[in-house]
């Protein structure tokens, strides 16, 4: 009984601490997917432009909008 009372604070830190870094890690590890998937898109787009260029092809790009313009 005492030892459980004396490890709580130990226990409570611990898991508030984990909390945190794994907080900080979830926030890291979301920006770096972003930056890759942009960087994938970049990359993808000028790899296409040059393939298309070397065969003979246009490189259309993606569409933004499917409106007409008026």
């Amino acid at each position: 009984m005492i030892g459980k009372i004396l490890s709580f604070p130990f226990i409570l830190v611990g898991k508030v601490l984990g909390l945190i870094f794994g907080s900080l890690r979830f926030v890291f590890v979301f920006i770096l997917g972003i930056i890759r998937f942009l960087i994938s898109h970049v990359a993808g787009t000028i790899m296409g432009a040059i393939i298309g260029f070397f065969l003979g092809r246009k490189h259309v790009g993606v569409k933004v909008s499917s409106k007409k313009k008026s």
